[in-house]
């Protein structure tokens, strides 16, 4: 599955430790975006110039203005929309998926290993969070195994013995 909804477009789930109205105005507003997206902006009957140090200014345009939950634009030419939600604690810091890089000249390199799930509301972990579809604990037991030579690695709680993803 593509992270992209289509070419020249973001969806993007936006997470912080602030309640979605605070993360809404930092980016619907020229004070908020100045102060995490650009160094200015200036929004004027709905175009958004982003002013950023050492560079020639660039437009976009307001496609979306939905508070507190969505907003989008188009930022260098692509379509990006915000999605905020409440995490469950006041926030929109859905932390619950993570990623995990396994660098050296054993690897199996050029890929990504697991399974993307997507960002709809159905793929989403308890309906808020990316889903984890990787066990951490079979990387580790496939670099024990195959790299350091440990005959039969286990975990408390992991995959089954012998489970690997053919990174190395």
């Amino acid at each position: 599955m593509d992270f992209q909804a289509a070419p020249g477009t973001i969806a993007w789930k936006v997470h912080f430790r602030s309640e979605p109205d605070a993360v809404y105005q930092a980016l619907a507003t020229d004070r908020g975006r100045s102060s995490f997206w650009a160094e200015q902006t200036v929004e004027r009957n709905g175009e958004i110039t982003f002013h950023f140090m050492s560079h020639p200014p660039t437009t976009g345009r307001l496609l979306a203005a939905d508070p507190p939950s969505r907003f989008a634009v188009t930022y260098f030419g692509t379509e990006t929309t915000f999605t905020l939600t409440d995490d469950g604690s006041g926030g929109t810091d859905h932390g619950h998926g993570t990623m995990m890089m396994v660098m050296g000249g054993g690897v199996r390199g050029g890929k990504v290993y697991g399974r993307w799930p997507g960002l709809s509301t159905g793929a989403l972990y308890q309906g808020r969070d990316l889903a984890v579809t990787t066990d951490f604990r079979t990387v580790y037991a496939e670099v024990l195994h195959k790299h350091l030579g440990v005959a039969n690695p286990k975990f408390p709680g992991g995959p089954p013995s012998g489970a690997a993803l053919g990174l190395l």
